[in-house]
Parts: structure tokens; sequence; C-alpha cells
């Protein structure tokens, strides 16, 4: 955690139709990652897109946590493929996404997970939705076992949990704490392994100042998870303000100049001026 905070920099920039909107990240303007290669973390590298950092650790070539890849191949050979995702490239036919490899060891034993976290010295924000998917080093060991961990059956499971995080300012040294709330995804479960693309509703995290990242599998051993807990992701989303669960919009009280939200007619509608918005930002005639 000590590299964790040493890197907090950079100013948040808000853009879009709201002040409290966060541009989507999809790891496109990741520019230290070529087309058809990952970018391979070495130490005191880190991992950032749009206003958010990604933890990334790495020791003599060992790596954990999260990096980018372009790589468009959705098969596993070997662990040169570790980065493949199994569609084969980003949410929506991108090139860009990321790979998250959770170490159990790594986070028992250093405190290292993937996280996300902003990249305006800890300010909390408020997550939306993220878009998960398998890796092809995952895939192929649920289906067919490898040197270390079985075949799935329909009794198995893979699943990844979405952990919110708060930052203690008030300690003498600063700490992160649990918030009490989280997001569990299933990879795998009853006979089904997830191949696409799938959208996660990560709202219900509310206010965090960090996303901690952990796996957790049917298959384990002695010395813990036997399946490869990797798992891909794309087009992560977040605001500064919480979002209105039944109108899917945030709650801001100042769009550009003079805006306001209102409801007209049974709809949610945002005014600016002498304009006025739907909920998905278009013109009202």
């Amino acid at each position: 955690m000590k590299k964790f905070y040493s890197i907090l920099c950079g100013l948040a920039l808000a853009c879009g139709m709201t002040a409290n909107a966060y541009d989507l990240v999809t790891f496109e303007d990741f520019d230290l990652c070529e087309d058809g290669h990952a970018f391979i973390p070495h130490e005191y590298d880190m991992v950032y897109s749009g206003d958010f950092w990604f933890s990334c650790n790495s020791n003599y070539g060992y790596w954990n946590g999260i990096t980018v890849s372009r790589t468009t191949s959705n098969t596993f050979a070997g662990l040169d493929d570790q980065y493949n995702a199994i569609t084969g490239g980003g949410c929506d036919g991108s090139k860009a996404f990321a790979i998250a490899y959770y170490s159990e060891y790594d986070a028992n034993n250093s405190e290292q997970y993937p996280e996300i976290m902003e990249l305006s010295e800890g300010a909390p924000f408020y997550p939306e939705y993220v878009y998960v998917t398998n890796t092809a080093y995952a895939v192929n060991s649920m289906e067919n076992g490898d040197a270390y961990a079985k075949k799935f059956d329909e009794n198995d499971y893979l699943k990844v949990i979405f952990k919110g995080m708060a930052i203690d300012w008030d300690k003498e040294q600063v700490e992160l704490v649990e918030t009490g709330t989280q997001v569990e995804f299933y990879l795998a479960k009853d006979g089904k392994i997830v191949k696409d693309w799938q959208k996660v509703d990560l709202s219900t995290l509310g206010e965090v100042s960090l996303i901690r990242m952990v796996m957790d599998s049917s298959d384990k051993g002695t010395w813990g998870i036997n399946t490869p807990t990797y798992f891909a992701f794309d087009n992560f989303k977040a605001s500064k303000t919480p979002v209105d669960p039944s109108t899917g919009i945030n709650d801001v009280k100042v769009i550009g100049t003079k805006a306001y939200k209102t409801i007209e007619n049974g709809q949610v509608i945002i005014v600016n001026g002498n304009t006025r918005y739907d909920m998905t930002g278009r013109v009202i005639k």
C-alpha cells in the first residue's frame, strides 16, 4: 500500500453534460500498450485511464493487479496468453481492455489487490457500472482442467467481488477501511461460463474512495484457489455524485450555467435556459 499512496497525483477533470460525470473509462487512451500486445508491468509502473488509476504491482518479472491489453486472440496455449480475453478484444469491438489478476498470496501477505481509485488524491466517487468477461486462461482451465485446477462441472463457480473501500484520513497513518458494500459477479456458475461482455451494476457500492477486487472459486486446495484468478473488464463508469436509481441520472442541481432537473408529464427532464433535455441528453423539441 505504500506504493499506492506514493503515486496519488493529478486533477480529475469532469466532462459530458453535467459537471459531475467522469468520462467512460475505455483504456483506449493508455498509450503504453501497443496494438496486438499487452502492457507488461514493471516495478513502479502505473496504469491509468481517464480520471482513474488502476493498481499494478510488479517485482522481478512477476505481477499482480491490473494491466492493459490490446491482444486479439481468444485462445490460451501458455502464460504468454494470460492477457487474452475470451472475447478476442475489448467491449463493443474496441481494441483496449483491462486484465485483472488477483493473487491470493500477495493479497494476504502484501495487501496487494486489483484496485480502482480516482486520480484526484483519493477523492470519493460513485461507481455506476463496468463490463466484465473471462480471460482465455480461466476458460481453458475451467473447461479442460490443468496441472493445478479441476475441470468445472455444474456445481463449480468462479466469481469476482467488488468491494467498496474508504480512506480513513483521521488515522496517524492513512488507512483503507471497508465500507460494508460489495457486488458479486459470477464468471462461471451452474455449468455456464461467461464468454461475452456482461454489464455489472456497481451503483449499490455507494460512495467509495477505492474499489477493491477479490476473487473466489469452488476449487480450492491447501494453498488457496486453484482456478486461474484472472478476469477482463472494460468500459468502467463512475460519477462524482450519487445516481438516482429511479431516474438513472445524477442528482445535479446545476448543469452548465443555470440548469435544473424537473418532472414534466411524468418524465424526468433537464432544463438549461430555454433548452430541455431528456434523460439521454437529447434535446426535447
